[in-house]
């Protein structure tokens, strides 16, 4: 028996952002619609605590996938005609990012709490605040594939990750102001 669950990296969660604020540990996992299959996915341990196991190989796919924009990145146009830019310096945080990963197995386990929905039945997952989910990624970039094999030999969530290739319109928040901005990473590249 398998769940699955699609969720983005959103800019409000990521630590490497386009927007203001630092990000936050917890992510949008969806609304009532989604609250069975959640609470499927997501079955806490005896500690309230969920181990989510990723894939070093898969996490290297992924940025290899981004390597060009990392490498060479580009400005985004807000909607009031600016130019936007990341504030990390992008090729610098890429090889640190391929430099960290060198110290892990394959299997990565991160633990994670489920949040009791709100009242508007929205249910978020807290990580850690240095969960490669937060600071390996770029907004809007990828969505992870949540799962759980049913099974005695298994008690993860499994987090797949995979790149996210359609554009998307976002607001985020920039010198106090809301604005839009389309999120693409592919347009000036060959991958």
């Amino acid at each position: 028996m398998s769940n699955s669950l699609e969720v983005k990296l959103v800019d409000s969660f990521v630590l490497n952002k386009l927007g203001e604020g630092h990000g936050e540990s917890r992510l949008y996992l969806g609304g009532y619609s989604s609250l069975d299959t959640i609470n499927k996915i997501f079955i806490p341990s005896e500690n309230s605590i969920i181990q989510l196991k990723l894939l070093k190989s898969n996490i290297l796919h992924t940025l290899g996938f981004f390597e060009p924009f990392y490498k060479n990145p580009k400005k985004f146009y807000l909607s009031n005609g600016k130019l936007l830019s990341f504030r990390q310096n992008l090729p610098e945080l890429y090889e640190t990012i391929l430099a960290s990963l060198e110290n892990y197995q394959e299997d990565i386990l991160e633990s994670a709490e489920l949040l009791s929905a709100d009242k508007k039945g929205r249910s978020y997952l807290r990580v850690n605040k240095n969960s490669m989910l937060r600071k390996f990624f770029l907004p809007h970039s990828v969505k992870v594939i949540f799962s759980r094999q049913l099974s005695f030999f298994s008690n993860y969530v499994h987090c797949e990750i995979k790149p996210e290739l359609i554009p998307i319109k976002k607001e985020i928040k920039v010198n106090n102001q809301k604005l839009t901005i389309e999120f693409d990473y592919f347009s000036d590249y060959e991958c």
